[in-house]
């Protein structure tokens, strides 16, 4: 019996550490990456251009002369009034550590089953750094991606301009 609890017990332990940690060795901590995901949701619910534009990193507000048309055509591109969405995912990203501390940390959270007052139903993504020790010009949105049901894309920002070396 005894044995079997200290199986039980290194088996979850076991469990808890894979689930815990990511592929890198660094404890997950979505937070951030899901209130930028709420924020955004909610900048495009209430047709916020300001809003939105402060989420965007530097770089992309610098180097982007047509960004609030953007934006602004982002929120033009859903038919009626957002009312609600599914969930929220935080999304796959990549982090990396220097002597122990995060010095990059990637996302592409999702925002799945956007509800407008029409029944339409869309979906956003978006490419943000959340933390790049690096480059802090690149640290926010660079590219987000509006998808409706029926294939249409509506696209704001550039994830080259912010990240060159994938091309």
């Amino acid at each position: 019996m005894k044995r079997l609890k200290s199986i039980f017990i290194i088996l979850m332990t076991t469990i808890m550490s894979v689930v815990l940690v990511g592929c890198n060795g660094v404890v997950m901590d979505v937070t951030k990456e899901k209130q930028q995901a709420e924020d955004v949701f909610n900048y495009l619910k209430d047709n916020d251009v300001e809003g939105l534009k402060s989420l965007f990193c530097d770089k992309i507000i610098e180097s982007s002369e047509d960004l609030d048309d953007q934006i602004k055509e982002a929120m033009d591109f859903f038919d009626g009034k957002i009312v609600s969405y599914e969930n929220i995912s935080a999304g796959a990203g990549e982090s990396f550590t220097r002597d122990g501390k995060t010095v990059e940390l990637s996302a592409t959270p999702r925002i799945k089953g956007i509800i407008t007052d029409t029944g339409e139903k869309y979906e956003v993504f978006f490419n943000t750094y959340i933390i790049y020790t690096d480059y802090e010009d690149r640290v926010g949105i660079s590219q987000l991606t509006i998808k409706s049901d029926d294939g249409r894309k509506c696209v704001v920002g550039d994830f080259y301009k912010v990240n060159p070396e994938y091309k």
